[in-house]
């Protein structure tokens, strides 16, 4: 199985949508976009909070002026924010 980096995935949903933005009111690519959208919202998201299992401790990133990333934490995220789509009238 090829592996990717985040980074690469990133670059690559970026194209995915500049492409799709090529062929605005077709349905199939108008889908894709809001697709690639919500991809790149899930792999450009920040971590919610910090859990230490050692400890039991939850830090907010930031909440203490900086951003906490020592090791031995789990990143914990909330849902990845989904694009807003216009309502049909």
């Amino acid at each position: 199985m090829t592996e990717f980096t985040k980074e690469q995935l990133v670059e690559y949903v970026k194209g995915c949508i500049e492409h799709a933005e090529r062929f605005p009111g077709v349905e199939i690519a108008d889908k894709e976009k809001v697709i690639f959208e919500t991809a790149l919202a899930a792999l450009t998201a920040k971590p919610s909070v910090l859990y230490y299992p050692h400890t039991g401790t939850i830090i907010s990133p930031g909440s203490f002026g900086y951003d906490v990333e020592p090791g031995g934490s789990v990143k914990l995220y909330t849902d990845a924010p989904a694009p807003q789509q216009k309502e049909k009238k």
